[in-house]
């Protein structure tokens, strides 16, 4: 719950000491003014659909200045330990996202866009059990590509990838895209 607080006031926050998330979030969050959801990626190559399931669902997915998103709170694991919020992605079906991670070296940004398939929650409400299933353009190629950037993912609604390439030109970083 503290990772997605703190993203809910603006401040980025990754889990495992994920710099690429982090990075990749700061743009993300900074570029749209919402708090971006960040988790473990499983990609159906046959389907061309990405996974990504976490406990990171923010309040302000939506935006800083909108409303709270709805929510439930329940624990992380199955002694009652820790907090989350739980949020149902399936309202978001249709919506577009862009999805994005720092490479190990932060000279290079993964990114790609897709649109919300359906949501879900895993393993009875513990762990890491918030889901979001998306339709990509290639999963075969963002799976591929990402094998040179990490675990995480960050996902933030809307479309920001034509943002993302140009604040790449002024920063002075590579852009890898799957669009």
């Amino acid at each position: 719950m503290t990772h997605a607080l703190l993203k809910d006031s603006g401040f980025p926050a990754a889990c495992e000491k994920d710099i690429n998330a982090l990075l990749a979030m700061m743009v993300e969050m900074y570029l749209s003014e919402k708090a971006p959801y960040m988790g473990n990626p499983t990609v159906n190559v046959e389907e061309n659909t990405l996974s990504i399931m976490h406990s990171d669902a923010g309040l302000k997915m939506k935006g800083f200045d909108e409303a709270n998103s709805p929510y439930e709170i329940k624990t992380f694991t199955k002694s009652g330990f820790g907090a989350t919020f739980r949020y149902d992605f399936n309202k978001d079906k249709g919506e577009v996202v862009t999805i994005a991670r720092f490479d190990p070296t932060a000279t290079k940004v993964l990114i790609t866009k897709g649109t919300i398939k359906s949501g879900s929650e895993l393993f009875k409400g513990i762990r890491c059990a918030q889901n979001v299933e998306i339709s990509i353009p290639d999963g075969r190629e963002l799976m591929r590509k990402q094998m040179n950037f990490g675990h995480h993912l960050t996902m933030v609604f809307g479309d920001y990838t034509q943002e993302i390439i140009d604040l790449a030109e002024i920063m002075h970083f590579d852009v890898v895209a799957v669009l």
